[in-house]
């Protein structure tokens, strides 16, 4: 009984493990906007970075603050 409950432990784990590295998980994207002659975007930071990706135009300066 022991061994049945330890076998799906470590196959819960397994499971964990594989949906934590190879699933595709929703990352936060916001697009800059713009100002008279610039782009700007407010990017938070606690514990990582929110946007976590940012779009921003070509060739159009851009302010980002932190």
């Amino acid at each position: 009984m022991f061994g049945l409950l330890i076998s799906i432990v470590c196959l819960l784990v397994v499971a964990f493990i594989a949906w934590w590295f190879f699933a595709e998980h929703e990352k936060v994207s916001d697009h800059a906007r713009q100002k008279s002659g610039y782009q700007e975007i407010e990017v938070e930071v606690m514990g990582g970075y929110s946007p976590e990706t940012i779009v921003l135009k070509k060739n159009v300066p851009a302010r980002i603050i932190f």
